[in-house]
């Protein structure tokens, strides 16, 4: 059988039409993608709660660029950031010490020092200015910070506005401040560091029952010189807790692994500054896990390929509380302010003996 000629223009004719609704629909279509797209080509239609994060990631909402030396960062690609984006800690500031890491005398941030610390807890951020904390007030290659959330006390909260406006040192956020709530506040911590104090060589993590020895710790660090990394007291084969029972009771259904992944002990970690960006947006990625040592120094560190390393000179035992027992390491922990301040005293003391 053969085709007649009628049939082959009609043939023709029809593909040229879907041909041509082919290629107007590409236009149409790659019209509308440019149209939502910056000349990074990815997508800029974030809702306004999660866009700062996306966009300007060093950036808080709340902070305006006279405020800051702002560092752009690039948008995270659509693929991957609309599905995965599961904690975009859009909460808003009370407080941010901002003038913290302004460069002065010509001189860079070394160590930034964060105190994770209760609102009520006056007396603490006192004795810690006074002793381990006072050497911000001679060496300008450290600055100190205390992280608090919110509380609902209004005599505390008008107390604490107080201490922010004397010394300047107070970060807050209008999260509830709560015990299950501190990895919150570590995720604070690293958008806080990356925003304010970007040219951090290492940020300090610590509780406010620690002692650190300071200088002992900028010794290790510029001894080390340690890059894509998180420095501590390395916690390896822990597992979840399942007994109901435990402070650090943990059910099945919020980590199911059998085993974390090693981790640094929370009551005192050091972080590398160039890595702060990375584990701030590895923590948007990662679902909020409660214990926030294993959360920030686990989880997220493993999402970014940093190091865990191991530096023993951190203890999260009850050290003696003397100057000897501190004068050779980084950090003991549960100590009263009484201790604290013993040991500071004897530290400085010129005619002190081991």
């Amino acid at each position: 059988m053969t085709m007649t000629g009628e049939g082959d223009g009609n043939g023709f004719r029809s593909y040229r039409k879907g041909f041509s609704l082919l290629l107007l629909a590409s236009l149409l279509s790659i019209y509308i993608f440019w149209d939502i797209t910056g000349r990074d080509g990815v997508v800029q239609f974030y809702s306004q709660s999660i866009l700062p994060y996306i966009q300007n990631a060093s950036v808080p909402r709340d902070a305006s660029s006279s405020d800051i030396n702002i560092t752009r960062t690039a948008l995270l690609p659509v693929t991957s950031t609309i599905a995965k984006l599961v904690n975009p800690h859009n909460f808003q500031y009370v407080f941010q010490g901002n003038s913290t890491c302004v460069r002065r005398n010509n001189t860079d941030v070394y160590l930034l020092i964060c105190v994770c610390v209760a609102p009520a807890n006056f007396k603490h951020r006192e004795v810690i200015r006074n002793t381990w904390g006072s050497i911000t007030k001679y060496n300008l290659e450290v600055r100190l910070i205390f992280l608090i959330a919110k509380t609902k006390n209004e005599t505390t909260q008008s107390k604490i506005n107080n201490e922010s406006k004397e010394y300047n040192d107070i970060v807050q956020e209008d999260f509830v401040d709560s015990y299950r709530n501190l990895s919150l506040k570590s995720v604070a911590m690293l958008r806080w560091a990356m925003s304010y104090c970007n040219s951090a060589k290492y940020v300090l993590k610590a509780d406010d029952d620690m002692f650190i020895n300071v200088p002992y710790l900028i010794g290790v660090l510029k001894h080390k010189h340690i890059t894509n990394s998180v420095i501590g007291m390395l916690i390896q084969g822990a597992r979840p807790i399942h007994n109901p029972a435990s402070k650090w009771h943990t059910p099945q259904k919020l980590y199911k692994e059998a085993v974390y992944p090693p981790y640094l002990s929370g009551t005192a970690y050091v972080i590398s500054g160039d890595i702060v960006s990375k584990l701030f947006h590895a923590s948007q990625m990662t679902p909020l896990f409660w214990l926030e040592d294993v959360y920030i120094t686990g989880l997220c560190r493993r999402k970014i390929g940093a190091n865990a390393v191991a530096d023993y000179g951190f203890t999260y035992s009850h050290r003696s509380p003397t100057g000897c027992a501190y004068q050779h390491i980084i950090t003991g922990h549960d100590n009263t302010l009484e201790e604290i301040e013993k040991i500071w005293r004897e530290l400085q003391d010129p005619n002190m003996k081991c």
